[in-house]
């Protein structure tokens, strides 16, 4: 699968990932409107960040043989841990 520019592919990521979030939300009895805000959330802030990086990457001509390209993954896998953090914290407050 493809999952340079935005495609399917990077929408079934960002989508499977999305809804997988559902399940810790359950476990912490999360009320269903804050269920629904942190899904939409989460899918905002996964969609912006793989289109960003997918672009950067593009953009750069970036490769796996690339130190860049392994560093700005690094940046891309902090701001996903981040920004699901954030939204837990807001949630659990």
């Amino acid at each position: 699968p493809n999952k340079y520019g935005f495609n399917r592919y990077m929408l079934m990521h960002i989508g499977i990932t999305t809804v997988a979030f559902i399940f810790p939300l359950l476990i912490f009895r999360i009320s269903p409107s804050s269920i629904f805000a942190a899904l939409f959330f989460t899918f905002i802030t996964h969609f912006s960040i793989d289109v960003l990086r997918s672009f950067i990457n593009r953009h750069f001509a970036l490769s796996t043989n690339n130190y860049y390209f392994w560093a700005l993954l690094g940046i891309d896998q902090i701001l996903h841990v981040v920004s699901i953090f954030l939204i837990v914290t807001k949630l659990l407050a």
